[in-house]
């Protein structure tokens, strides 16, 4: 039988390394993963969040909220941590570090490039920088096809919240979002939806079925 916390940062980390290559071709060096509960927020980067016990030292860390993984596709928690790993490279990387949690204009060029558009709304038309950020995939971008090649054999996460962490009201609409190519619709809840794109990428079967991520209570939550 698997070890449960080996398989959850087995897979976390192999994100990671994937679009490290496909997007930054390695450049960025290794940091600490965590999962955090941190209301309202679906994950954040903190510079030399970790110091080591045996002989100094620093890393830093890329924190997920399991809470948000869940009524997400897995498309949509690789763009969180792509978002994040965006945040890694303008720290250490980039030459132009910004303040903590503050999301400039250089991390959003670099967002743009790797497939990724900042929106403070997380829709089009949307801030493209400020405190509190949030995104949407751009389709056919960099990021859309790394992401395609990942899922293509496997899912990405294993493990989520119980119930997940937004709590509320049932909603009237929630939004279907295609895992493999990101797009989405807004519609009444259970209803059957097939993306019509599915011939983009045949070798994911997962695109026939559009997993269903609610917005419940009318919060926004944003990535930092």
């Amino acid at each position: 039988m698997a070890q449960t916390t080996a398989a959850q940062y087995a897979a976390i980390q192999a994100a990671y390394d994937h679009f490290n290559m496909a997007l930054w071709g390695g450049a960025l060096p290794q940091c600490l993963i965590t999962f955090q509960r941190k209301a309202k927020t679906l994950g954040y980067f903190r510079g030399g969040g970790f110091v080591s016990r045996t002989g100094g030292g620093t890393t830093d860390e890329i924190a997920l909220n399991p809470d948000g993984f869940t009524g997400q596709s897995d498309l949509e928690i690789l763009g969180t941590l792509v978002h994040e790993m965006a945040h890694l490279w303008q720290h250490r990387v980039s030459g132009r570090p910004c303040r903590p949690a503050y999301h400039d204009r250089v991390w959003s060029a670099e967002m743009q490039r790797v497939g990724l558009m900042p929106s403070d709304t997380g829709q089009p038309g949307g801030k493209t920088t400020g405190q509190r950020m949030n995104h949407y995939t751009i389709g056919g971008g960099a990021f859309e096809a790394a992401a395609v090649l990942f899922l293509a054999p496997r899912p990405a996460f294993i493990w989520q919240s119980a119930g997940g962490g937004r709590s509320g009201t049932p909603p009237s609409k929630v939004k279907y979002a295609c895992p493999a190519c990101g797009n989405a619709v807004w519609g009444k809840p259970g209803m059957a939806i097939v993306c019509g794109n599915g011939a983009a990428h045949p070798s994911v079967t997962a695109h026939q079925n559009m997993a269903i991520h609610a917005k419940i209570g009318g919060q926004i939550v944003m990535m930092v």
